[in-house]
């Protein structure tokens, strides 16, 4: 049976999913158009630059040039694992909202590391640096402007 939702714009009630899911979909969806065209913006001004953007992650592979594709893919890929969790973070507890937006930027940080490990040019390593880093700052920002129980006493986030 579908939940009949007031949408507040509007002033009239009309079916769909609950106001989480809705709030969430609007969240993921704005973090990953944001994230995706820094990232692009990111690897244009790397290939502007002239950097060679590629990278070999084990001896003996194939060097894999990263692309728009590529990154596109994986940053909609993080950015999805995140929304998962906040869908069910947030139908549990009030307070999912802002932990995963601090731990989606400690994530955002913390996996600067993976570009060290692989073997590429120095100016490769920095742009994907960059990248890991944009998406995690996004992710925190649009998380944080968006969450719907921003003003709720702490108190009442369950």
């Amino acid at each position: 049976m579908s939940a009949s939702v007031t949408d507040p714009e509007r002033g009239r009630e009309r079916p769909g999913e609950p106001p989480v899911l809705r709030a969430v979909g609007r969240a993921g969806g704005f973090a990953a158009i944001a994230a995706g065209l820094g990232n692009l913006a990111v690897l244009g001004v790397a290939r502007a630059a002239g950097v060679a953007m590629t990278v070999r992650s084990a001896a003996g592979q194939a060097d894999t040039s990263v692309g728009p594709i590529m990154v596109i893919v994986t940053t909609t890929v993080s950015i999805g694992i995140g929304v998962l969790a906040l869908v069910v973070a947030a139908s549990r507890r009030r307070r999912a909202w802002s932990v995963l937006a601090w731990l989606g930027l400690v994530v955002g940080v913390v996996s600067v590391a993976m570009p060290l490990g692989v073997e590429a040019d120095a100016a490769t390593k920095v742009a994907l640096g960059a990248m890991h880093l944009l998406t995690g700052a996004v992710w925190f920002g649009v998380l944080r402007s968006l969450d719907p129980t921003k003003g709720t006493p702490v108190s009442a986030r369950a």
